[in-house]
């Protein structure tokens, strides 16, 4: 019983970090972001090859006012919407709704992610983006939108 209690208490603390996070992003708060980033923490998208530059990935602390300004100096966002988080141990995946433009194409986007953090005594670990790069690769090249 005790472990449980102190799994759900841990689980209730990282999702509240995670949400902070997301709070951050939204008021474009990236020095929030990174100071909260452990120095060997990967941050990149379920993707293999791309050349979408938010796609790419970035480690530690440095890496993340990058990884956020190859995202925000692309697109458009005119949704952003984190809907639902889960917490088992060091790990959070958040549901997150997100509408943006492809400013070099002018292609919306409109998907539902799932975002995997990784946290560990209240730091950051990874991050792991899972959307539709497919959709999303070919809104880059200028493809029509899926």
């Amino acid at each position: 019983m005790g472990q449980a209690k102190r799994d759900t208490t841990e689980g209730d603390a990282n999702v509240a970090l995670i949400k902070s996070m997301y709070e951050a992003f939204g008021r474009g708060d990236v020095d929030f972001i990174a100071n909260r980033v452990g120095p060997e923490a990967r941050w990149d998208f379920n993707v293999a090859e791309s050349d979408v530059p938010w796609h790419q990935p970035a480690i530690g602390p440095a890496g993340v006012p990058g990884f956020i300004g190859n995202l925000m100096s692309n697109v458009d966002i005119q949704a952003f919407e984190p809907r639902h988080f889960v917490a088992a141990g060091d790990d959070v995946i958040a549901h997150v709704r997100i509408a943006m433009t492809i400013r070099r194409s002018g292609n919306r986007i409109d998907e539902e992610q799932l975002h995997w953090w990784k946290v560990r005594d209240g730091r950051i670990e990874g991050l792991r983006h899972f959307e539709d790069t497919a959709q999303v690769i070919a809104a880059w090249k200028g493809a029509a939108a899926a």
